[in-house]
């Protein structure tokens, strides 16, 4: 995500590089996936305890983002000429400050990269309900309830919400319909839930390993093809279905089934897949997602204003800084790990 957001040559080989799935997609379901065992595991412990969990850390989750975008705002507000018209701070800097700082703390405005962080609040507020229905075998309800928001969604419902808002106020949601990506976080929940209480052991269906993979290994390999230009659909489909599809914003059908078909591949033969000496390092980031998703912010908005101030970077120059930016996530991580255990200690 940090190599894709700082822009550089990378990000070319980085963004979308499996087809249509982005980093987005995997830090959604992942997210979800971490929020059901956790949530899951409080519940068998203390059913009492959901509610509080997530107001903690929905409180948590906010103050990470608030912080974020006062700092942002505070100093690239007052820095002249690196905010171009067509970007989403500019509106916000056209405002009265004090306007300005209420409407994105609201979350009612939410500039570029800052607009994960209070689709995730939203989310939590529905984990508690989510799992107590999980546990009282409703999981179907669950999915199908979730699964019409989506559809609603496709069919441009939120969109129009989002307009009728913006004849009240100047509302920004960011490149994220909440209706639509909320699916993918019950998805994520669900198999989390399904894990933690010990449901994953008794699989939804069997189906042989290398069968399965073989089968849909194909189509995996198709949408990356097209992904990339290196192979048009037939002239017969309907390209504006395929467009929608493929929107990113509303988490098109293409895109949900890519990621399934990769979630195919991977869960078939992860071992092949991960190799062992990426794990500790992915999984310090992910003990430590939030700060290393606000340090991400704040590299992707301060390196877009470099940017805008010297816009002759060498394409080594943007490279060495995407690495550099990477660098410090992981050493935030690390830091943020090692005062961990010494606390602890």
């Amino acid at each position: 995500m940090t190599i894709d957001h700082l822009r550089s040559g990378l990000s070319r080989y980085t963004y979308e590089f499996a087809g249509y799935v982005s980093a987005a997609e995997g830090f959604v379901l992942l997210s979800g996936y971490v929020t059901g065992l956790s949530f899951t595991r409080a519940a068998l412990a203390n059913p009492g305890s959901l509610w509080p969990k997530a107001a903690r850390r929905i409180r948590t989750i906010y103050v990470a983002h608030a912080l974020t975008f006062l700092v942002l705002f505070a100093t690239l507000r007052w820095v002249p000429g690196v905010v171009a018209e067509d970007s989403s701070w500019a509106k916000l800097f056209q405002m009265h400050p004090v306007d300005a700082v209420l409407l994105g703390l609201s979350g009612l405005y939410q500039p570029e990269f800052l607009d994960i962080l209070p689709m995730y609040c939203l989310f939590l507020l529905l984990v508690p309900f989510t799992v107590r229905k999980l546990q009282a075998g409703e999981g179907i309800k669950v999915l199908c309830g979730s699964f019409s928001i989506w559809v609603a969604a496709q069919l441009g419902l939120s969109a129009k919400l989002i307009v009728w808002l913006g004849t009240v106020l100047p509302v920004w949601l960011g490149d994220f319909d909440p209706f639509a990506w909320q699916f993918l976080f019950v998805c994520g929940v669900c198999w989390g839930y399904r894990t933690s209480a010990g449901a994953a052991k008794r699989p939804l269906f069997q189906v042989p390993a290398l069968p399965f993979w073989l089968f849909i290994a194909p189509l995996v390999v198709l949408l990356f093809l097209w992904r990339h230009g290196l192979l048009t659909p037939p002239v017969v489909w309907n390209l504006e279905a395929l467009q929608t599809g493929m929107n990113k914003q509303y988490l098109g059908g293409i895109r949900l089934f890519n990621l399934a078909l990769l979630a195919g591949c991977l869960g078939s033969f992860r071992w092949a897949l991960v190799p062992e000496k990426l794990v500790a390092p992915l999984a310090l980031l992910g003990r430590h997602s939030l700060a290393a998703f606000s340090i991400h912010v704040y590299l992707a908005n301060y390196w877009t204003t470099a940017q805008a101030l010297v816009p002759d970077f060498t394409p080594l120059e943007q490279i060495l800084a995407t690495l550099f930016g990477v660098t410090i996530a992981l050493g935030v991580a690390a830091a943020l790990e090692r005062s961990r255990s010494e606390r602890c200690s």
